[in-house]
């Protein structure tokens, strides 16, 4: 297994990771490691992204903010079908929570043929 050495921690947040790590019974070393792993359990959660799709109608969703009005729907020649999607994944991508992009991505595909993510 590899060692990851940190540098540079300020006094009282070594003695806050000593306290926490006493607290649950264990040692530095393992109560960091724990708390490392449940860390990069979670899904990365991007502020800013956009997908575009593409169907005989095609669409742009772009998120650049966390606020609500930085996540824009753009497009034209929409089915109904592909406008309610589009409403549900503006929603996912406003709330961009972990999972949210996935699902933003699988609603896409179930209405449009090419779903690709852009800058």
């Amino acid at each position: 297994m590899p060692d990851i050495l940190i540098r540079n921690v300020s006094d009282a947040a070594a003695a806050a990771i000593q306290s926490h790590a006493a607290a649950a019974n264990q040692s530095q070393q393992q109560y960091l490691g724990a708390l490392l792993e449940r860390l990069v359990g979670h899904p990365i959660v991007t502020a800013c992204y956009a997908y575009r799709a593409i169907d005989p109608g095609k669409a742009i969703v772009r998120r650049v903010s966390d606020h609500p009005n930085g996540t824009t729907t753009t497009g034209e020649n929409w089915t109904q079908e592909q406008a309610d999607v589009l409403a549900r994944v503006k929603l996912l991508v406003i709330r961009n929570q972990p999972g949210d992009r996935e699902a933003a991505v699988a609603l896409l595909q179930s209405v449009f043929e090419l779903v690709v993510s852009v800058a």
